[in-house]
C-alpha cells in the first residue's frame, strides 16, 4: 500500500508542487512548477486565440474551440473566486493584512470597478447584437458558443471584481490549493488579454462577412450586420480594447499583491476580523494600561496649555489648508489647459474641419516639450527637496512597478513604430517634421518618467517648503498630466490615429490594424498606471 501511494505522489502531487521545501511538513510550495505552469499555459493560451481567431478556413469551427477554451477558463475563475472566499472565510489564518494600504491602491480599486461597468456594458452589447443574429439564422453553434461566452464573461467581472475588493488588503499563505486558484485566475485575465488582441487580427466586419459565407441563409445574416446594433458596436469598438485590457491589467496587479508568500510560516499571518492569540490579548491589555496612562497626563497638559492659547492653532489651520487648496488647484488645472487646445483641434479634425493639422501637431509637440521640462524639474526636485531613506527604510519593486516597466516598454516600441514610419515616409511637410520631433520627445519623457517614479522609493521629502514648486505639488502636476492623457487618448485619440497616421500610410492597412491593436492598450494602460503612480508620491511626500 505504501508503494502505491508513493507512485501516486510521483505521479500527480510531486510534479504538480515542486518548490521551496517545508521541512515541518516535508512537502513543497509549488513555486517552481507553478512558475513554469503558467508561463507554459500563457504560451498555449496565445497559440490557440491566435490560430483560432485568424484563420478563414473552417471559422466557425476555429472559432468555436476558441471560444469553448475561453468560456471554460472564465467559469473555473468564477468557482475558484468563491471557494478560495468560502475557505478563507472558514480558516481565517490564511490571509494577514498587509500594510501600509495607500491611495495607489484606493484609486486602482475605483478604477477596477469603471473598468468593470465598461466590460459589462460592452459585453451585453455584443451579446444583443449575437442574439439579434441567433433570430437570423445565422451560424448557429459560433452563435450560440458567443452568446455563452459573453454571459460567463459578465458573471466573471463581476465576481472577480467583488474577490479583489474583499481581499484587496490581504495577502495569502503558501497554501498549494489558493496558490493554483491564484495562479488560474490571473491565467484568466491573461486569456482576456489575448482573446482582445486576437480580436484586432480579425476585425468585426471580416469575422460576420466569414460567417455568411459558411452560412445557408446569407441574406438574413447580411441584414444581422447592417442592424443598428451593429452600427453601434462598431463606434464604440475602439473603446472595447483598452477596457477589456486595462480590467485585466489592473485585476493581474491587485491578485500579484495577493500572492502568496512562500517561506513564511501560517502562524504569521492575520486577519482583520479575527481575534489570534492569548499573547495578543496580553499585549492588548498592557497597551490599554498604557494608554489610560498616558491619556491623564495628556488630558491635563491640553487643559494648561488650551488656557494659554485657545485660537492660535484653528488660525495656522485655516490659513495652511488655503495655501494647500490653492497649490491643489494650480496643480490641476494647469494640465487640463496644457492639453485643453490639442483636443479642441483633434475634436475639429474629426468632424472633417479643413486646416487644423498643422495647428494640432504644433501644439501637441508644443505639450510634449513641457511635459518633458516638467520631468527635468521631478529630478531637480529630488536632488534640492528630498533625501535617501535609510535602507531599511526602502520598498522593492513591487507588482506595479514590474507592470510599469512592461508597459513603458510597449510605449516606447509604439513611438518607435511611429518614428521608422515618419522617417521612411517620403514626404516634406511640415507636419511630419513636427511628428518626428513630438516622438522622439515621447520616448525622452516616458524613459524620464518611469525611472522618477522607480528611484522615488528610495527618497522621502528632507524639508518643507510653502511654495506650488514643492515636490509634492510637481507630484501631483504629472499626475494629472499623464490623467488627462490617458482621457484623450482613450476618448478621442483612439478615433483619429488609427486610421489617419503616419503608419497607416506606411505600413498599410492590415500590417498597421496588428501593430495598433497590439501596442495601443499597454501605451493607454502606461499613461494610467503612472497617473497612479505620481499621486501615490503625492500622497505619501504631503504627509
Amino acid at each position: 500500500m505504501t508503494f502505491f501511494k508513493g507512485v501516486i505522489r510521483a505521479a500527480f502531487v510531486l510534479p504538480f508542487s515542486a518548490g521551496n521545501v517545508d521541512e515541518e511538513n516535508g512537502s513543497h510550495d509549488g513555486s517552481l512548477s507553478g512558475l513554469l505552469l503558467m508561463t507554459t499555459s500563457i504560451a498555449i493560451l496565445s497559440e490557440i486565440l491566435m490560430i483560432g481567431f485568424s484563420t478563414n478556413e473552417t471559422i466557425s469551427t476555429k472559432f468555436s474551440v476558441g471560444l469553448a477554451v475561453l468560456s471554460f477558463l472564465s467559469a473555473l475563475a468564477i468557482v475558484l473566486c468563491v471557494c478560495i472566499s468560502l475557505y478563507v472565510s472558514s480558516r481565517g489564518n490564511s490571509v494577514f493584512h498587509v500594510l501600509p494600504w495607500n491611495k495607489c491602491n484606493t484609486i486602482r480599486l475605483r478604477f477596477l470597478w469603471i473598468f468593470c461597468f465598461s466590460c459589462i456594458i460592452s459585453r451585453t452589447l455584443d451579446m444583443t447584437f449575437y442574439i439579434d443574429c441567433l433570430t437570423n439564422s445565422m451560424t448557429l453553434k459560433f452563435t450560440v458558443d458567443t452568446i455563452v461566452y459573453d454571459l460567463v464573461c459578465i458573471v466573471f467581472y463581476v465576481v472577480q471584481t467583488a474577490f479583489i475588493t474583499y481581499f484587496s488588503h490581504s495577502r495569502f499563505t503558501s497554501h498549494l490549493g489558493i496558490y493554483y486558484g491564484l495562479l488560474i485566475i490571473f491565467l484568466t485575465n491573461i486569456s482576456v488579454i489575448c482573446h482582445a488582441l486576437a480580436s484586432t487580427f480579425k476585425p468585426m466586419d471580416v469575422e460576420i462577412l466569414n460567417l455568411t459565407t459558411t452560412s445557408h441563409h446569407t441574406s438574413s445574416n447580411t441584414s444581422c450586420f447592417k442592424s443598428s446594433m451593429y452600427a453601434v458596436l462598431m463606434k464604440i469598438n475602439p473603446f472595447l480594447l483598452p477596457a477589456f485590457c486595462e480590467y485585466s491589467l489592473v485585476s493581474i496587479t491587485f491578485i500579484m499583491n495577493m500572492w502568496p508568500t512562500f517561506g513564511l510560516k501560517r502562524e504569521t499571518f492575520v486577519l482583520d476580523d479575527i481575534s489570534l492569540d492569548g499573547n495578543k490579548e496580553t499585549s492588548e491589555s498592557l497597551s490599554n494600561l498604557r494608554e489610560s496612562t498616558n491619556e491623564r497626563s495628556e488630558s491635563t497638559n491640553s487643559r494648561r496649555n488650551n488656557e494659554l492659547s485657545p485660537l492660535l492653532n484653528n488660525t495656522g489651520n485655516t490659513s495652511n489648508n488655503r495655501q494647500h487648496r490653492i497649490r491643489r488647484f494650480i496643480s490641476i488645472s494647469v494640465p487640463i489647459l496644457l492639453n485643453l487646445p490639442s483636443v479642441i483641434l483633434y475634436c475639429l479634425q474629426i468632424s472633417k474641419v479643413p486646416s487644423v493639422q498643422l495647428g494640432k501637431t504644433i501644439s501637441i509637440a508644443v505639450v510634449a516639450t513641457i511635459e518633458l521640462l516638467l520631468y527635468v524639474k521631478c529630478f531637480y526636485s529630488l536632488q534640492t527637496q528630498c533625501k535617501p531613506l535609510k535602507q531599511r527604510e526602502c520598498t522593492s519593486l513591487d507588482s506595479s512597478d514590474y507592470i510599469l516597466i512592461a508597459s513603458v516598454v510597449a510605449a516606447i516600441s509604439y513611438s518607435t513604430v511611429k518614428l521608422m514610419s515618419d522617417i521612411y515616409n517620403v514626404n516634406s511637410e511640415t507636419t511630419y517634421a513636427i511628428g518626428f520631433y513630438k516622438l522622439v520627445i515621447d520616448i525622452f519623457a516616458a524613459y524620464f518618467q518611469t525611472v522618477f517614479i522607480l528611484q522615488m522609493k528610495q527618497y522621502s521629502k528632507a524639508f518643507n517648503i510653502s511654495s506650488w514648486t514643492s515636490v509634492e505639488y510637481t507630484c501631483l502636476l504629472m499626475s494629472f498630466v499623464n490623467l488627462c492623457s490617458w482621457a484623450a487618448d482613450t476618448l478621442i485619440v483612439s478615433q483619429y490615429v488609427y486610421k489617419n497616421d503616419a503608419p497607416y500610410h506606411f505600413f498599410g492597412s492590415s500590417d498597421w490594424t496588428e501593430i495598433f491593436g497590439f501596442l495601443y492598450p499597454f501605451v493607454i494602460f502606461y499613461r494610467f498606471n503612472a497617473f497612479v503612480s505620481f499621486y501615490g508620491l503625492y500622497d505619501r511626500l504631503k504627509k
